[in-house]
């Protein structure tokens, strides 16, 4: 629910008891994390048909309820951007973010009045985030500076020399940004956000896909000791096909997870809908997929 009170926004979300995906022991079985995997999609999915992009999709920001369903958490660093299309299409256009007062939002539901809020209030601490910057191959001896949202700023340290520092980049799961470059969770931002890129639904559907690839497998994707390392890693390189690191895994997930993982974001999954029809099609019986029996 959203309201006003005395000139202040507020927002008040459901309490969800139960145990975050971070704390599981990995891997788990192919089979759970179908499970989960479907969770999480119906409710990108729910998100996206609203407009809404989470951008910050990780283990940490899911939660197992009591009653064993899953739950996506966590949309502070969520987007608005226009439903025209719904589907997504393949046009480059498909994530224009909306530039109408958050007033004129006032019909919308209320994950989509909060995600404007919550945007609006980005926008106005921080620069844009659109503005066009040179390709990270093009710049590899330049110096990345980084803000995290964890609380340590960085202070532009060249990341070449920290790597003791971030030692524990990699298992912390905090979020990073750098104003008008980067936003988001070093293993689970598509490689299009390391340029800059908006953020997109196929974006989502990628950090989706870093999740269910880690409960499959037990590790990240990609491997790097520092998020600059990673950058170039996760631009440079496609990660190991799942049914490699999990040969336990079912081929037909492992290539729905692979698929998500994919560098050119236009031979990803559109959006959450396309993502849970695909993975909702294995908990299907064989005749009702149209296929032997």
């Amino acid at each position: 629910r959203v309201g006003e009170i005395k000139g202040r926004l507020y927002l008040v979300t459901e309490y969800v008891r139960g145990e975050n995906l971070a704390d599981l022991e990995l891997p788990i079985p192919w089979t759970r994390a179908l499970e989960v995997g479907i969770g999480l999609a119906r409710g990108l999915a729910a998100a996206h048909r609203q407009g809404v992009l989470h951008r910050d999709l990780k283990l940490s920001n899911a939660v197992i309820d009591e009653g064993g369903q899953v739950k996506l958490l966590d949309f502070g660093l969520a987007k608005l951007v226009d439903v025209g299309d719904r589907a997504e299409s393949s046009s480059p256009s498909h994530a224009r973010e909306r530039t109408e007062d958050p007033v004129a939002l006032a019909g919308k539901n209320a994950l989509t009045m909060a995600a404007s809020r919550i945007s609006d209030t980005l926008r106005a601490e921080q620069t844009d985030a659109t503005a066009p910057t040179p390709k990270l191959k093009e710049r590899r001896e330049a110096t990345p500076r980084l803000v995290t949202t964890s609380g340590d700023t960085g202070d532009g340290e060249d990341l070449r020399t920290r790597r003791e520092r971030f030692g524990a980049w990699n298992r912390s799961g905090a979020s990073i940004t750098r104003v008008g470059t980067v936003m988001g969770t070093p293993h689970y931002m598509a490689p299009e956000l390391w340029l800059a890129d908006p953020a997109s639904r196929r974006s989502d559907v990628y950090a989706l896909g870093v999740v269910l690839y880690i409960l499959v497998a037990g590790r990240p994707p990609h491997d790097a000791e520092t998020p600059f390392e990673l950058a170039m890693e996760v631009q440079e390189n496609d990660p190991p096909p799942l049914i490699d690191v999990a040969p336990a895994c079912d081929p037909r997930l492992a290539a729905i997870i692979d698929r998500c993982l994919h560098r050119d974001p236009y031979e990803r999954f559109a959006a959450g809908d396309e993502l849970r029809t695909a993975l909702e099609m294995l908990q299907m019986p064989a005749r009702a997929r149209g296929g032997k029996v």
